[in-house]
């Protein structure tokens, strides 16, 4: 089975860490070095605002889990290939927020900003390019399996959008992404701007298959995990 994991980060809020506070025990008396000892301590306090909620198109209710996005089984004789031919169907969902307490009655720390989207974190190692790719970005995500370990040469396509209303389907998720690594949470906007969105409807991320060869892409499965980190203007 072929996957994209979508894992959303729920904290969001202001963050004051308090790391790296070095706490140096020591014996009052005089002491062989053997008799001293040094303990680092670490964490982190959090201020949470919202959480991510998601839902599939057409449905009434959402989850707090993150989601699976199944891309699909294909039979590669049945695949005519061709570098940067997006092939299979489109899967997605709808991204939105809601309170800490998880009430579903929407997040109204967020009613309060002029926006929020989501972006997404990626290292260069999960972004591959198609130069003369004509699907309106030349940036995919990679396969994090390798060929040695049963993984295609197909990538995947992301889009992104935003939307609002319970018939909102996933076309709505109509702008190709360009795909930064380590941008931190300065690009990959799920919204498909280059900047945070300017409302706060929810968020609509889609991802499909595409081939990475003149011929078929090869046997073997996809799947890799992305992390969303929301960001509010």
């Amino acid at each position: 089975m072929n996957f994209l994991r979508l894992s959303p980060k729920a904290l969001w809020g202001i963050t004051a860490l308090c790391a790296g506070l070095g706490l140096h025990l020591a014996a009052l008396a005089q002491s062989a070095p053997a008799d001293t000892a040094q303990v680092t301590t670490t964490g982190q306090i959090t201020s949470t605002t919202c959480v991510l909620t998601y839902s599939s198109f057409g449905s009434n209710t959402f989850s707090y889990v993150a989601p699976n996005y199944a891309l699909g089984n294909f039979t590669r004789s049945n695949l005519s290939g061709g570098v940067g031919v997006a092939f299979g169907t489109a899967v997605g969902g709808l991204f939105g927020l809601d309170n800490p307490a998880k009430d579903g009655t929407g997040c109204a720390a967020a009613s309060t900003r002029p926006g929020f989207d989501l972006s997404i974190q990626l290292g260069a190692e999960q972004i591959t390019s198609i130069p003369s790719s004509t699907l309106g970005t030349t940036t995919f995500i990679k396969n994090a399996l390798s060929a040695a370990n049963g993984g295609t040469d197909a990538v995947v396509l992301l889009r992104g959008g935003s939307g609002s209303g319970s018939n909102l389907t996933i076309s709505a998720a109509s702008q190709a992404l360009t795909l930064v690594p380590n941008a931190g949470n300065t690009a990959n906007y799920v919204g498909g701007g280059s900047t945070p969105a300017s409302n706060i409807s929810s968020k609509v991320l889609s991802a499909q298959f595409v081939s990475t060869t003149a011929s078929a892409p090869s046997a073997g499965r996809f799947s890799q995990t992305l992390t969303l980190l929301a960001v509010y203007r």
